[in-house]
């Protein structure tokens, strides 16, 4: 019995026993630390009684603690439960709000194209005319003038309605303005417009469009420059409001991936004695050249959006990276960026690090733009911005070609391209082998 009793030593609650005529009974207790029971005066039986009262005590108080811990357990799977129906309210009014979301950003778009389509019936209506001289006197009729104008074209004025002409701009005397007119029917703008290679320099005539359009065909018009200099695209290539016509194939701004190789390393571009001048978003290798560039969690719509978010967060102004996240232009981008931080932001090591990781991630994650750079062989690359000394060579392509490639700025983003392209092509060679 000496495990009984070593038992009986180790309970935190041991019973006295009482004994009586009528033999032996136990009261629990806790002992007395004046009268503490000598276990080893009990016989086997008495120890025996104690374990077994002492077991029963403790099958009761498992009991109880059972019942407690179910209905622990029954609490904590209605709260699941509750949770659980919770989170599937908040997935449909989630889902709900989504698809709202996207109702309106339907709305919207449609909105936002029929006022573009609104703007440019309007703008079917107008037509300009460049470099008009301006009477010395200050006294004119610009109707008049316009009158003047469109009968030496053999235009009958007197059969065209005009709604109204005015000069734009700050009156210039002795100089020349242009003249914006506003005719009642397309037919007779386009009848001027037909005539347009008739008018005496220096007078011009040119289509006026929505500034929406307007921006994406200063981006196109690019391209039509560069492909009209080739002999095999010269008269097959022309602009059609916002799209780009080569050959019968209409292209836009956001499928200038498809356009034809010959094409797409050139645009945007100036080549001479192996040097690849660029300049303008219309150049695949100008950081406001439209494409996706992913870094992390977010998007970029460009290398200059992203550029300028990382100064936002660098500075930890979450309103102005909000701002330039909303912004649908490089050069909103920029503008935005340029509002706060120091001068000096653009030129310290953080920034050129930010750079050259969006400009490795765009042409890495961009196929069509890494076939272009890679197509550039091993020319140099300079990025001919007269107004920028750091990342650009600080002068036009025009004036570095007649300086013998001379230049003063440091064209940081033409040697960070030189030398992704040379990562990308060793990368590439090392796969073949």
């Amino acid at each position: 019995m000496n495990h009984a009793q070593d038992f009986m030593e180790d309970i935190s609650h041991p019973c006295e026993m009482e004994f009586g005529e009528h033999g032996t009974t136990a009261v629990e207790s806790y002992p007395r630390q004046d009268n503490p029971i000598d276990y080893t005066q009990l016989t086997g039986d008495q120890k025996l009684e104690l374990l077994l009262q002492k077991a029963d005590s403790t099958q009761n108080e498992v009991r109880e603690n059972s019942k407690t811990i179910k209905r622990l357990s029954n609490l904590v799977d209605s709260e699941f439960l509750n949770l659980k129906r919770r989170v599937t309210y908040v997935e449909a009014e989630n889902e709900t709000l989504k698809q709202t979301f996207r109702v309106i950003k339907s709305k919207q778009e449609n909105t936002e194209e029929r006022v573009a389509w609104l703007e440019s019936e309007e703008y079917k209506c107008r037509i300009q005319l460049l470099n008009v001289p301006e009477e010395k006197t200050g006294k004119e009729n610009t109707k008049d003038r316009v009158k003047t104008i469109l009968t030496n074209l053999g235009i009958d004025y007197t059969a065209r309605l005009i709604r109204y002409a005015f000069r734009e701009g700050k009156y210039n005397p002795g100089n020349c303005r242009s003249i914006l007119i506003r005719f009642d029917h397309p037919d007779d703008r386009h009848t001027v417009w037909s005539k347009r290679n008739d008018l005496v320099a220096p007078v011009r005539c040119r289509q006026v469009f929505p500034e929406q359009i307007a921006m994406k065909r200063r981006v196109l018009q690019q391209i039509v420059n560069v492909a009209r200099d080739m002999a095999h695209y010269k008269d097959k290539v022309y602009l059609k409001q916002d799209k780009l016509i080569i050959c019968g194939i209409s292209y836009t701004i956001e499928s200038l991936n498809e356009l034809p190789a010959d094409i797409q390393i050139l645009v945007g571009c100036t080549m001479k004695d192996d040097i690849v001048y660029f300049y303008g978003g219309g150049s695949p290798f100008s950081s406001h050249y439209p494409c996706e560039i992913k870094i992390g969690n977010m998007v970029f719509t460009s290398a200059e959006q992203g550029f300028f978010y990382s100064k936002a967060c660098l500075y930890k102004d979450s309103a102005k990276a909000a701002q330039i996240l909303a912004a649908t232009t490089p050069q909103m981008c920029k503008r935005i960026g340029g509002s706060f931080g120091t001068k000096d932001w653009g030129k310290a090591s953080t920034p050129l690090t930010v750079m050259t990781s969006l400009v490795r991630e765009k042409f890495s994650q961009n196929p069509y733009l890494q076939r272009m750079l890679l197509a550039t062989d091993a020319k140099e690359l300079a990025e001919a911005n007269p107004y920028d000394h750091y990342w650009a060579i600080g002068s036009s392509a025009k004036d570095a070609i007649a300086k013998n490639h001379r230049w003063t700025g440091n064209n940081t983003l033409g040697t960070i391209l030189v030398d992704v392209r040379s990562d990308i092509r060793n990368a590439m060679n090392a796969a073949a082998t």
